[in-house]
């Protein structure tokens, strides 16, 4: 249950960190702009599909727990 608390706040982070680059690299007067602007979205998306995953089963996880305790 820890493990996966903290790989979900860990990725969120991760996502936050990727969107700050995009963002500053979408104003950068690099050549490489484009292609690099690209690579980060693309691992925007699956750091945020991974937060997803990992956040439900986070609430999988505690409804599971709830329903054992009763």
């Amino acid at each position: 249950h820890k493990f996966i608390e903290i790989s979900f706040f860990c990725s969120l982070g991760a996502t936050v960190i990727v969107l700050g680059l995009g963002l500053s690299t979408m104003f950068s007067k690099s050549e490489a702009r484009t292609a690099r602007s690209n690579r980060l979205m693309r691992l925007r998306v699956m750091l945020q599909g991974l937060s997803i995953l990992l956040f439900l089963l986070l609430n999988l996880q505690s409804e599971t727990e709830n329903f054992l305790a009763i």
